[in-house]
């Protein structure tokens, strides 16, 4: 059925992969597209089939010449005998025929890694200045040249060290592998934890789709692990690069790591949800226990309040509204004051939501959400948090009530 047998077909599944990646990068333009939730997806049903279709003849061409399809994964550039055929050319002048679309590559990948590096800055998973706009052409210039600068480097290393050069394949295939099966469980987990938040595109493919691709994926990323004939070489460079990732993210970026103004728009609603969601579950279940129970539970709640600090105030900031000099700011202070408050609500955990509307401005009005404790009526609220629309605060408030 397949040439060279089934494990001929699993060692290069890879390449064939190769086909369809790049083509989330269509995702990273949202911030220069207006009205993104419905032109990206809208878009990427006609890239997605018009990149089948042309997966499909490059296929068809590339096997029905020399050297064949048993020697194909050794071919650079495979059109090359197509064109010394058509052109009565050599295969250096063959060669220029087919760079074109490898510069055209390259330009898509850099703008994809310039708007990723963009968005980690803006989240603080990277420093500031990455994400650092040009002050005249309002460009992403310094995300070029520090992508830019580590792809030079990694030019520099594959020249020096024919082994990381042949592997460097492998060593990309892997990274790509693991970040669409992390798109696939993200899907399945926002479908399954957020199926009330309101959505305007939906798969049509469904979850089916989204399996089908998760398991090609896996398949893919097995295939890279085990099957290529240098397993050790490749988990010696993917190793270290993990570590040292890891270590990256737990000594600097775990700390200073926020939300982005766009992650602020799409995620924030969500994370409110499924907090509100779990202590929805989590009362329930307790409603369920012997009464004893529940006041036992409620002792040791009260317990870790009192053991925790007397005063703590922690503070996460906003993106500022683009249209407006106000600085958004969430603040959440817990001092020492709501130990009272907490041992008058023991028994008594109902809350009331308090709206108030501050003056108009020109970026629109803010509303401001106050929660305060039931038995807590001349403190101060226990959460302030500065939303910037009219239905950014309605929602919250929906879902806190």
């Amino acid at each position: 059925m397949f040439v060279g047998g089934f494990s001929s077909f699993f060692t290069t599944l890879p390449l064939a992969t190769w086909f369809f990646v790049g083509i989330e990068a269509l995702n990273t333009v949202c911030n220069a597209v207006e009205n993104p939730r419905d032109v990206i997806p809208k878009g990427q049903i006609p890239c997605v089939i018009t990149l089948f279709a042309c997966s499909i003849f490059v296929f068809f061409v590339a096997v029905s010449q020399a050297p064949g399809a048993a020697n194909l994964p050794s071919v650079v550039a495979v059109f090359n005998p197509g064109y010394m055929i058509m052109f009565d050319i050599s295969a250096d002048i063959a060669m220029l025929l087919s760079l074109p679309a490898t510069f055209a590559t390259i330009f898509g990948f850099i703008l994809a890694y310039a708007n990723i590096l963009t968005a980690l800055s803006h989240s603080r998973l990277l420093p500031g200045w990455v994400g650092q706009p040009h002050k005249r052409y309002h460009t992403q210039a310094n995300a070029l040249i520090f992508g830019s600068v580590l792809g030079y480097i990694l030019c520099f290393c594959v020249t020096y060290s024919p082994a990381l050069g042949a592997q460097l394949f492998n060593i990309c295939m892997f990274f790509g592998s693991s970040a669409y099966i992390a798109q696939c469980a993200g899907y399945l987990y926002l479908k399954r934890e957020f199926a009330h938040l309101p959505r305007r595109f939906r798969n049509p493919l469904g979850k089916a789709g989204v399996y089908y691709s998760g398991f090609v994926w896996v398949l893919t990323w097995i295939s890279i692990v085990g099957y290529q004939g240098s397993s050790g070489f490749l988990l010696s460079c993917v190793g270290p690069m993990i570590v040292v990732l890891m270590l990256y993210y737990i000594l600097y970026a775990k700390e200073r790591q926020t939300f982005s103004e766009d992650e602020r728009k799409i995620l924030f609603f969500a994370h409110v949800a499924k907090s509100n969601a779990q202590k929805r579950k989590l009362k329930a279940k307790r409603k369920s226990y012997p009464r004893w129970i529940q006041l036992l539970l409620n002792a040791v709640d009260f317990a870790r309040r009192l053991m925790a600090p007397r005063s703590k105030s922690l503070s996460t900031s906003v993106v500022p509204n683009s249209n407006s000099n106000s600085n958004s700011t969430s603040r959440i202070h817990s001092s020492s004051w709501l130990l009272w408050g907490s041992s008058r609500a023991l028994f008594n955990s109902n809350r009331v939501v308090a709206i108030k509307k501050s003056s108009q401005r020109s970026s629109g009005p803010h509303m401001e959400t106050a929660i305060r404790s039931a038995s807590i009526t001349k403190s101060p609220p226990k959460t302030i948090i500065k939303l910037a629309t009219h239905s950014e605060a309605k929602m919250i408030v929906e879902e806190m009530s």
